[in-house]
């Protein structure tokens, strides 16, 4: 049966995908609410730029009137004078807004894998495919319904201000361009309202579909765990050789202990101890019933001293690692213990002594 992809991304998942450029974006966010912003731009700084206008054109009039030739190279320059300082802090805005949505979208992504050029992307025949699937009717559904919205809006609104429109004719022709700028005006902002909302429930149905098409198997989730992490069976086999290599180093280092304190069948502590050099008695090798038994084994080839005493071997085998130096509660007792070996080996050395 096949394995179900239920599970959500894991950290490495999103993060490959990302180097990949694929995050989930909308552009029709960025371009409904820098459109709006603009809107709004516009509408609160109406009065200064309705006065520049009317300004710019009194100017124009006199000079057609006047027919002042040579100040064609002045009408030039107040026009593009007045078209800049409206319509570049207009496009700063619009541009700003654009750029700030994309990057809260999923901040700025440099992915070199997507600049790599796919030459299937530009074949006529696999783009007219597209236009027949089930992603291609999404995209197109998703231009016409706002499209249509904004059209119903535009007959709506004309059609509610047909009336006024031709009473205005009948008046005269000075109130009608305002009352068409007001319509315009009303369709403008109303359409990019709705702009604006399409585009968020879009923003939400592409990063809805970004993540289920991120999600994983959980036969998904082990492939990437043993490519992270390593084959278990491998990480069991080398922590295998590593226990095994560090007792083979422990039981190596029994050659040179002072002592082995045993239980004395159950438990083996090798200790070893320098008067000189060292200040405390060190822990260099340990172990329980085969290792211990190893240990004994290893201390009579080499002559090594044996002591029982259940209790400390107990003791230093549960609260002392192999490597460390007793504790301090343990002096008195490891103390006596070397007193006793040292107090062995100097009768021994001295009837050997005697002998010869």
């Amino acid at each position: 049966m096949a394995d179900n992809k239920t599970e959500k991304a894991t950290p490495r998942r999103r993060e490959k995908t990302r180097k990949e450029g694929k995050i989930p974006r909308s552009r029709e966010v960025s371009s409904a609410f820098a459109l709006l912003a603009v809107l709004c731009l516009l509408y609160w700084s109406k009065p200064g730029w309705v006065g520049e206008f009317r300004q710019l054109m009194d100017r124009l009039l006199h000079v057609a009137m006047s027919g002042d030739i040579d100040m064609s190279s002045q009408v030039l320059t107040w026009t593009g004078i007045t078209m800049f300082k409206w319509a570049a802090p207009a496009c700063t805005l619009g541009l700003g807004m654009a750029v700030t949505l994309q990057l809260a979208q999923g901040g700025f992504v440099f992915a070199p894998a997507a600049l790599q050029p796919k030459f299937g992307k530009l074949n006529p025949v696999n783009n007219v495919k597209q236009l027949f699937t089930l992603t291609g009717f999404t995209r197109l559904a998703k231009t016409l319904g706002p499209l249509a919205v904004i059209i119903w809006l535009t007959i709506a609104i004309m059609t509610g201000a047909w009336p006024s429109i031709v009473h205005a004719s009948v008046a005269g022709l000075s109130s009608l361009p305002n009352l068409l700028i007001t319509r315009v005006w009303e369709i403008s902002w109303k359409s990019a309202f709705v702009f604006a909302m399409w585009s968020a429930v879009d923003y939400a149905l592409t990063r809805r579909k970004f993540e289920n098409d991120l999600k994983m198997s959980k036969q998904d989730i082990r492939e990437e765990s043993k490519e992270t992490e390593g084959n278990p069976q491998a990480k069991g086999r080398q922590r295998r050789l590593q226990r095994q290599m560090r007792k083979k180093r422990m039981l190596k280092d029994v050659e040179k202990a002072t002592v082995i304190i045993t239980n004395p069948t159950h438990f083996a502590v090798a200790l070893r101890y320098d008067l000189e050099t060292m200040g405390a008695p060190l822990v260099v090798a340990k172990g329980r019933d085969l290792v211990a038994q190893q240990i004994r084994q290893i201390a009579l080839w080499h002559e090594v001293p044996l002591v029982e005493n259940p209790p400390l071997a107990r003791a230093l085998y549960r609260s002392v690692d192999v490597g460390s130096v007793i504790p301090a509660k343990l002096y008195t007792a490891v103390a006596e213990i070397l007193a006793f070996v040292y107090r062995a080996q100097a009768q021994t050395a001295q009837r050997n002594g005697g002998r010869t």
